[in-house]
C-alpha cells in the first residue's frame, strides 16, 4: 500500500501508513518507496519518505533517489533531495552520478538544479563519459549555454 500511496503521491495515505507502521524498505532491488515519489516527482510524498537513513540509500543497481529524479526530470523532488542534503557525486554501479544521467536523458532543468548544487561536470562514469562530454556531443546550444554561462560566471572555472 505504502508503494502505490508514494507512486500516487496521495501524502494522507502516507501519512495513515507511517503512523501504522508502514515498512519504508526496499523491494528485492532495492527500490524504496522513497525511490519511487522521487522518480514520479510526488514532492510532497518524497518529503515524507525521507529519513537519515535512506535519504541516499540505493539500487541494486546503485542508483539514488537522487539520480532516479535527475533521470527522470523530476525537478520539485530534486530539490528536495538537494536541501535535505542527498549526496549529490554519489555513483551508481556505471559511474554515473546524477547530472551524468540527467544529461544522458536530456533532462535540462535537472541539470541545472545540479550544477547549481556543485555537481562536478567532468567527473566521469565508467565509459570515460563527463557530462561535458555528453553535452558537447548533443550539440544543443540550449545545454552548451548552461556549461558556458556557469564557466562565465566563474561557478565552473574547473574548464579552465
Amino acid at each position: 500500500a505504502l508503494w502505490w500511496a508514494a507512486e500516487s503521491g496521495n501524502s494522507r495515505i502516507i501519512e495513515v501508513l507511517l503512523q501504522h507502521g508502514a515498512s519504508r524498505a526496499g523491494d528485492t532491488d532495492g527500490l524504496t518507496p522513497l525511490h519511487i515519489a522521487a522518480s514520479k516527482d510526488r514532492d510532497a510524498a518524497t518529503r515524507q519518505l525521507i529519513t537519515a537513513d535512506n535519504l541516499d540509500r540505493t539500487t541494486s543497481a546503485g542508483n539514488s533517489a537522487l539520480q532516479l529524479a535527475a533521470s527522470r526530470n523530476a525537478t520539485a523532488a530534486l530539490a528536495t533531495l538537494l536541501a535535505r542534503g542527498a549526496e549529490v557525486e554519489h555513483r551508481n554501479a556505471g559511474g554515473d552520478t546524477a547530472l551524468i544521467l540527467a544529461a544522458q536523458a536530456g533532462a535540462y532543468e535537472a541539470a541545472d538544479l545540479l550544477l547549481s548544487a556543485g555537481a562536478s561536470p567532468t567527473a566521469r562514469n565508467n565509459r570515460f563519459d563527463s557530462t561535458e562530454k555528453i553535452i558537447e556531443r548533443r550539440s544543443d546550444q540550449r545545454w552548451l549555454a548552461l556549461i558556458a554561462d556557469r564557466k562565465q560566471s566563474g561557478i565552473l572555472d574547473i574548464f579552465d
